[in-house]
């Protein structure tokens, strides 16, 4: 096809779950991290668990949601060991979903987007003795992260559970891997500095 495979895939099977021009990250790159006979599981493969914990504010089903990442680090490899997203959880059951995932992972850290009611999160997670470390999302620090997240991807250091017997484990990767074809490069013809949005 004259308009190449992405376009192809996207305007005419009507595909969502391709990269748009512009894209960060390559649909190449997102598919070699897969490991197609990997489930979610807790089991310690000689790795240090840590969670990821994005919150939402808005409550609404077309609003942001909660999203909730358990990932077992090995030397330089990181796999996510299970992932889940919620729409309108209560600060309360934010805290509690979290506490449990460190129980059942024996975290040694997590980390949590510090703005919004994430400020309450932290402070509660700290009061029962949890460790915590505030991440936050400003333009700079997010981009930072897309990088550190791009090289991860681009250089295999991340596996993405996707055995279709695990339901919640595809259903989380589809979900991943639409965001992610999301993000896109974005230039200021002010400033000549390149930001990254999400469509």
């Amino acid at each position: 096809s004259r308009f190449g495979e992405q376009k192809w895939q996207k305007n005419y099977i009507c595909n969502e779950m391709t990269e748009d021009e512009h894209s960060i990250f390559s649909a190449q790159s997102i598919e070699d991290c897969k490991d197609y006979y990997l489930c979610f599981n807790a089991r310690n493969n000689n790795e240090e668990f840590y969670i990821g914990c994005d919150f939402a504010v808005s409550s609404a089903p077309t609003g942001d949601f909660d999203a909730f990442v358990v990932i077992g680090k090995n030397k330089d490899t990181a796999t996510i060991k299970h992932g889940e997203t919620h729409n309108g959880l209560p600060v309360p059951e934010k805290v509690r979903t979290i506490m449990e995932l460190s129980k059942r992972h024996n975290a040694v850290s997590i980390i949590c987007d510090k703005s919004g009611i994430g400020h309450e999160v932290i402070r509660q997670l700290r009061i029962h003795g949890l460790s915590v470390e505030e991440q936050g999302f400003a333009s700079g620090e997010r981009n930072l992260l897309l990088n550190n997240l791009k090289a991860l991807l681009d250089n295999k250091k991340i596996v993405i559970p996707k055995n279709k017997d695990d339901i919640q484990a595809v259903v989380f990767a589809n979900k991943l891997e639409y965001e992610l074809f999301k993000f896109k490069e974005k230039k200021s013809e002010a400033t000549g500095q390149t930001s990254y949005i999400s469509k």
